[in-house]
């Protein structure tokens, strides 16, 4: 199984597409994404689409912090360029993840025609949150909801309450988008 030099998010699927498709024994694949990192690259065929961001929260750039630790009254009120920067990379990353959201329903379609897809745990889990701009702080390492809420999805055949969401994202980008 290859690990070094897959490039983009296709190339990280590619490689897990043939993994599945090269085996008739029972497996395990561990596929780690590295999209979307800052700087976010989305897939060329994603660079320009409209996607939906979800608004700023309340406490975003919070003018009044003095009931927060130290550490966030020492922070800065975010700059018109910083909000305008990291805004612009918020853009980025929701494109990035449409690449991921392929990846994802490459896969489950790779499952589905090798007749595998009812004989599969799959087990989706982000690795951090991320703060853009709550309590001034924009970036992973935070004691906040924002920093330690992280995405999980489960699909385990043959549980009743068993349901399939790789839509979350690309949704709301149509919903956003038509709506």
């Amino acid at each position: 199984f290859k690990t070094k030099n897959l490039g983009n998010v296709d190339g990280f699927t590619k490689n897990a597409v043939n993994f599945i498709n090269g085996t008739n024994e029972p497996f395990f694949l561990y596929l780690a994404y590295l999209a979307p990192r800052a700087v976010a690259k989305p897939l060329t065929r994603y660079a320009n689409t409209e996607v939906y961001v979800p608004p700023n929260p309340s406490n975003f750039n919070e003018a009044d912090v003095s009931d927060k630790p130290l550490w966030v009254r020492n922070l800065s009120l975010l700059s018109q360029s910083t909000i305008d920067s990291w805004a612009a990379e918020r853009i980025n990353s929701q494109r990035a993840l449409l690449g991921v959201d392929d990846g994802i329903e490459s896969i489950v379609n790779t499952l589905k025609a090798k007749g595998q897809l009812d004989n599969t745990m799959i087990i989706f889990l982000g690795d951090h949150g991320f703060s853009w701009g709550s309590h001034r702080h924009i970036k992973k390492l935070c004691v906040y909801e924002e920093c330690i809420k992280m995405p999980l999805y489960i699909r385990y055949p043959g549980l009743s309450e068993n349901r399939e969401e790789v839509r979350q994202h690309r949704e709301k980008h149509k919903e956003a988008k038509h709506g």
